[in-house]
């Protein structure tokens, strides 16, 4: 499951999320922020199971 976090203070899986081909240069900034804060809060619950 990916490589090791560089934060040692971190443990549980990783990942990494790609966008595949990349973001729209019409996509609104605040769905961007909304994406982003979704992964970081699917991450974090991902790490507090292990």
């Amino acid at each position: 499951f990916g490589t090791p976090h560089t934060d040692k203070t971190q443990t549980g899986p990783t990942h990494i999320f790609n966008l595949g081909h990349g973001i729209s240069q019409y996509t609104p900034p605040e769905h961007v922020t909304a994406l982003v804060e979704a992964v970081h809060s699917h991450s974090k619950k991902l790490r507090a199971s292990v």
